[in-house]
């Protein structure tokens, strides 16, 4: 019997993960990334987004690998919405420039 990769527990016979917890998990970091991407674009005050991202993450066996590389992810994004019309206004930069730190 393997571990679940997700919560450590016996995953079954050739398996890696239980489907209840890789479902967890994939809504959670869905549920991260909208946070992010958010926050990003000023959409949503970083405070809250830090305080609601602590608890998906803590609840949904995401990892800090996969929290940075959602964090680098969601960041691209707002950088291509921000020049997509070719154009970086100044409240587009200053929500990066929030983000980044």
């Amino acid at each position: 019997m393997s571990k679940c990769k997700f919560c450590g527990k016996d995953a079954g016979f050739l398996r890696s993960a239980h489907k209840d917890c890789e479902d967890v998990f994939e809504k959670g970091r869905a549920e991260v990334e909208d946070l992010l991407f958010a926050s990003a674009r000023g959409k949503l005050s970083l405070s809250i987004a830090d305080a609601d991202i602590k608890n998906v993450v803590r609840d949904s066996y995401i990892d800090e690998t996969t929290y940075h590389q959602s964090v680098v992810k969601c960041f691209e994004q707002a950088i291509d919405m921000a020049l997509s019309d070719d154009l970086l206004s100044e409240e587009e930069e200053t929500c990066l420039d929030n983000y980044m730190d």
